[in-house]
């Protein structure tokens, strides 16, 4: 079993080769790991146990971020999850969300429906996820729940700028899109948050008539 030092500087190495620079997300992933079975996640490798450690070393093994074997065809660039994964951890940090919600959504990329006889069970961890194609798809999903929360912390704030809550978009919106279902909606958002944009403008600029009066 390899020493205290040994590990972490196997944890580093890997890391580097996963994560690049980025130390937030290089950061985020260890506290995520070290935190599996009820443990206390950690940031930083100096405040794991050598368990902790253990347990990253093997996930960047699984990863392929300490395999030092060169590829089998010479010429021909291996596809590496490591810039996706990168790209992953960092979307999760920004929206504040468990590696569990891209892990489910993994798993419905990869086939997961489950109930269908003969249906494909998709994977439930993304250490299982194969694929360019699915890593790129993972992304962009992440990419569209990203623009989605965006619109809807701005649509929220300027609602209450004018004093209105989320029912007055209903006013804004087709019978079928009132509710919740104009928020699922990344087109609709869109939409509604230019709407505000001009009430808030044009409520400034009433504001500022007003006084001049």
């Amino acid at each position: 079993m390899p020493n205290r030092a040994k590990l972490i500087q196997l944890v580093h190495i890997g890391a580097a080769k996963l994560f690049g620079g980025d130390e937030d997300a290089r950061r985020d992933w260890q506290f995520a790991v070290s935190g599996r079975g009820g443990r206390p996640g950690q940031r930083s490798c100096s405040d794991m146990s050598n368990d902790q450690l253990e347990d990253l070393v093997a996930e960047l093994r699984a990863k392929g971020a300490l395999d030092k074997r060169s590829p089998r065809r010479a010429g021909r660039k291996p596809f590496s999850r490591s810039q996706y994964l990168a790209k992953v951890a960092a979307q999760l940090a920004d929206m504040g969300l468990p590696w569990s919600y891209a892990e489910s959504i993994a798993w419905r990329l990869s086939g997961g429906k489950g109930l269908q006889p003969g249906s494909q069970p998709g994977v439930k961890r993304l250490d299982w996820l194969k694929g360019e194609r699915h890593w790129r798809n993972l992304v962009a999903a992440l990419d569209y729940e990203q623009k989605k929360r965006s619109y809807m912390a701005s649509i929220t704030d300027m609602l209450k700028n004018l004093g209105e809550d989320l029912a007055y978009v209903d006013t804004l919106v087709p019978a079928n899109k009132r509710g919740s279902k104009w928020q699922r909606d990344l087109k609709w958002l869109k939409a509604i948050d230019g709407q505000l944009a001009e009430k808030v403008h044009e409520a400034k600029a009433a504001a500022v008539e007003l006084r001049q009066c």
